[in-house]
């Protein structure tokens, strides 16, 4: 009855309706994470209300990334775990943990292959948007814990994959994360973390731009939002709520 699958089973299958994957695992594991993370964590989400858009329908979900917890704090998130990850390939490959495999196929992720155009998994996240289902992504490629992530490169397939699913990005800025595993620590530690959802970013806002830099203004609006987001407390005149920048970051 659904207890045993091989992982690429789960890859294509709905996470809502009758033709869904099989969602125990998935229903425990938020189930864990909802009360050891709120004991452990205290965690908050503040600017949820920008998660419902006005046509009712999903988005690319792009956010700051320094912990491995990150895509679990998203999905909390959100009514029923209707947000699906985008995981590097690495995680899913045959050398990876076998029970970390399955346990985020089984969540709703799915591989990409980094630094390429991988039009399977992009093909993937463009089928699960246009069925209704959130898409989470990191735009870093990987985690960053310098505290300077908007320096670093930043991948524009959130973009490409807002564009082909004509939805827009809302931007996440999470703070607190990077400290759970500093860098030179061997111990866990159990910060107060805050989760701050952005008004969304459309990238037929930058068509006024030349098309060669319409994919990189965008996402690096969406990133200098995020990292905003993480570090300032939401109000009337958020930092995720701007209007984007022109070419001199004004």
């Amino acid at each position: 009855m659904g207890l045993v699958h091989e992982r690429e089973y789960f890859y294509d299958k709905p996470i809502l309706g009758e033709d869904r994957s099989p969602r125990w695992f998935a229903c425990l594991i938020r189930g864990i994470a909802f009360v050891v993370f709120k004991v452990a964590f205290r965690y908050r989400f503040e600017g949820r209300e920008n998660l419902e858009l006005d046509d009712g329908g999903p988005a690319v979900i792009a956010g700051n990334h320094s912990s491995m917890a990150d895509p679990l704090f998203i999905i909390l998130a959100f009514p029923k775990g209707n947000c699906r990850f985008i995981a590097k390939e690495e995680l899913f490959a045959p050398a990876a943990n076998a029970f970390i495999a399955q346990g985020l196929a089984r969540l709703g992720a799915f591989p990409i292959r980094r630094n390429t155009a991988d039009r399977i998994a992009i093909k993937r996240a463009v089928a699960c948007l246009k069925r209704g289902e959130n898409i989470g992504i990191f735009p870093e490629g990987t985690r960053v814990k310098d505290g300077d992530g908007e320096s670093h490169e930043h991948f524009g397939g959130a973009v490409l994959i807002a564009n082909m699913a004509k939805r827009p990005i809302i931007p996440v800025g999470i703070e607190g994360t990077d400290h759970i595993k500093p860098p030179g620590s061997h111990l866990l530690h159990f910060p107060t973390v805050t989760i701050r959802f952005g008004k969304p970013v459309y990238p037929h806002d930058f068509d006024d731009r030349p098309k060669a830099e319409r994919t990189s203004a965008c996402i690096e609006e969406v990133m200098h939002r995020c990292y905003l987001l993480r570090n300032e407390p939401l109000g009337d005149e958020s930092p995720g709520n701007e209007t984007p920048r022109d070419e001199e970051g004004r």
